[in-house]
């Protein structure tokens, strides 16, 4: 009886090679798994689906950070709200797209809900290939001369256009 169980369990035993391609196969689709959850919070957060913090400035109804995927580039854009003024930190990752030539001075434009416009000033930024971080900065007065923000704007919209094929993407904050 003993060898029936024994010659059982030998029957039963997977081989080295069979376990480490179960292994990296369970590797594998454990990382799938964390990478879709990280590109499905980005997409959440870029929708307006957060709130803002307790650190956000008093004028901030937004979360201060917003994301974008698309093109092969994600873009994290933070503002901090009026009181930090027309300043916006830009955060740029890919592993396929070599982000050196964009200028985005250039390629953004900044709007509020009431009609007013403001065309980018600065993009300072060392290059960076594959991941680019800078500060992106407007004028703090409209195209028609009036101040960008005004006590009654309720939202402001940055736009980067043309990056990395991606026609538009917009980035919004609500205010109070």
């Amino acid at each position: 009886m003993d060898r029936s169980i024994e010659g059982e369990a030998r029957q039963h035993v997977i081989p080295p090679r069979q376990l480490l391609v179960i292994g990296l196969a369970m590797v594998s689709l454990i990382a799938a798994m964390v990478y879709i959850g990280y590109e499905t919070l980005g997409r959440n957060v870029s929708t307006g689906a957060t709130r803002a913090t307790a650190a956000s400035p008093s004028r901030l109804a937004s979360a201060p950070s917003q994301v974008n995927v698309g093109g092969e580039v994600t873009v994290r854009v933070t503002w901090q709200g009026p009181e930090a003024g027309s300043v916006f930190s830009v955060a740029m990752d890919t592993h396929s797209v070599d982000l050196d030539p964009y200028d985005l001075s250039t390629m953004a434009t900044l709007h509020t809900n009431d009609g007013r416009e403001a065309a980018a000033v600065r993009w300072d930024a060392p290059a960076g290939g594959h991941h680019r971080k800078g500060t992106l900065a407007f004028s703090e007065m409209a195209l028609d001369g009036n101040p960008l923000v005004a006590d009654d704007t309720q939202s402001i919209e940055l736009v980067i256009y043309e990056l990395s094929g991606v026609p538009a993407r917009s980035f919004t904050w609500k205010l109070k």
